[in-house]
This record gives C-alpha cells, sequence and structure tokens, in this order.
C-alpha cells in the first residue's frame, strides 16, 4: 500500500481547509456528510490512474478508506 500514501500526500487540502472539513467531509459522502468537492474526486482519480497501470477494486476500497480516515476525527 506505500505507493497509493505516496499519492494520497500529493492530493491532501490545505491543513485549514482540512481541519474544517474534518467530520463533516467524506470521499464519496454519505446521509450525515457532503461528498469531497467534484474536481478533487477527479484529481484523485486521475492521480490514481496516471500512477498504476492496474489498480483492482480492492485497491480503490483501500485507497477510500484511507482518505476518509484523513477526515475524521
Amino acid at each position: 500500500m506505500q505507493p497509493y500514501n505516496s499519492c494520497k500526500v500529493a492530493m491532501v487540502p490545505p491543513a485549514p481547509l482540512m481541519a474544517q472539513w474534518r467530520g463533516h467531509v467524506r470521499l464519496t459522502g454519505t446521509i450525515t456528510t457532503v461528498a469531497l468537492p467534484r474536481n478533487l474526486r477527479k484529481r484523485i482519480a486521475q492521480v490514481l490512474d496516471e500512477t498504476f497501470e492496474e489498480i483492482i477494486d480492492a485497491d480503490y476500497r483501500n485507497v477510500r478508506e484511507h482518505i476518509n480516515a484523513l477526515f475524521r476525527i
């Protein structure tokens, strides 16, 4: 999972914005949270596509969970 982690660092919003979003935002949103802005979700998908030849569903779920963990309290 190390290569995916390095991609995450490149996609992290500025610290003040992360602080505002913490606990309120998730990658795709839920009943109690909102989704990340579409441009950021598109950029995440683009970086993953450009960085890795193949990404399977299990890897994507792992990336999604790591991104969501960034926004948990």
